[in-house]
């Protein structure tokens, strides 16, 4: 049995044995290229580099049984090391064989603080010392490796706006660090009698006016404050109202007074007539 050399490495093993008889060959499993490059052994080949087959020969130190003539080297293939990170930590530190993929998967979202801070992912990308380059925009993706990479998840920063408003507003929801946010409320809802709901501004905040962009680089709740003024539109309509009828009362009791001043002047007239006649005709007729 012949044992040859390979480019990568110097076997030991080989030489005359009887048929049938056991032999154990030897090679390095791994070889070192580089900081981060090298070879791992995978299965011992022929001179032309075809495989045999033999379970016994993937494994860099073999024993197995000879029954012919045969010449055998090892066979090696290229690895690098990929350093794998997101916002929490390592994810995975593996060596890749040259050519192959590797796949990623990252979160969508990192909860910092519950309904007030979150980092949020935008993109993997690959640094190599202050150069950063795109390797995939989805959280989860297939890299081919090619070289020893540093590959991290990068995401982006976001802050909860709460907009806290009696009579309902636009604005709550997630931003992005630096990102502008547009509060709105109404200015003037539906008040009560007398009274209606004026706008007054927002609690922390200078102005009055009702809508609010604020620059956004922390969890924040903002309050609309809003204040009781008198409806004076309102008041003047209540005190026609009570004018009117003010005066359809006086109108009704005028009338009403001088319908009574009137049925009372009738009666008068009929009873002195009546009476008149009646004591004239007795008296008369009496002393005759």
């Amino acid at each position: 049995m012949t044992v040859l050399e390979s480019p990568e490495a110097s076997p030991t093993g080989g030489g005359w044995v009887r048929s049938g008889q056991r032999m154990t060959i030897i090679a390095p499993g791994e070889i070192a290229k580089g900081p981060r490059e090298r070879l791992r052994f995978a299965r011992w080949v022929d001179a032309n580099g075809t495989s045999y087959g033999v379970k016994e020969l993937e494994s860099a130190i073999a024993t197995f049984s000879v029954d012919s003539p045969i010449t055998l080297k090892p066979s090696y293939v290229l690895e690098y090391l990929v350093n794998v990170k997101n916002p929490q930590g390592v994810l995975k530190t593996v060596w890749i064989e040259s050519g192959k993929t590797l796949d990623l998967t990252s979160p969508e979202s990192i909860v910092i603080q519950t309904d007030k801070e979150r980092l949020t992912f935008k993109q993997w990308q690959e640094r190599i010392g202050n150069i950063i380059g795109e390797v995939g925009k989805t959280k989860e993706v297939s890299v081919g490796i090619t070289r020893p990479m540093d590959i991290e998840a990068d995401y982006l920063r976001e802050y909860f706006v709460k907009l806290e408003a009696p009579f309902g507003g636009t604005g709550t929801g997630w931003y992005r660090q630096g990102e502008t946010a547009t509060l709105s409320v109404s200015a003037q809802p539906q008040g009560v009698i007398f009274f209606k709901k004026v706008f007054g501004g927002y609690a922390g905040y200078p102005g009055t006016e009702s809508v609010m962009q604020i620059v956004v680089d922390k969890p924040a709740v903002i309050a609309a404050v809003y204040k009781n003024d008198i409806d004076w539109r309102f008041v003047g309509i209540l005190a026609l109202a009570l004018a009117a009828i003010g005066i359809f009362w006086r109108i009704t009791e005028t009338q009403k007074k001088s319908a009574e001043a009137a049925n009372g002047n009738g009666h008068g007239y009929g009873n002195g007539n009546g009476n008149g006649n009646g004591h004239g005709n007795g008296n008369g007729n009496g002393h005759k």
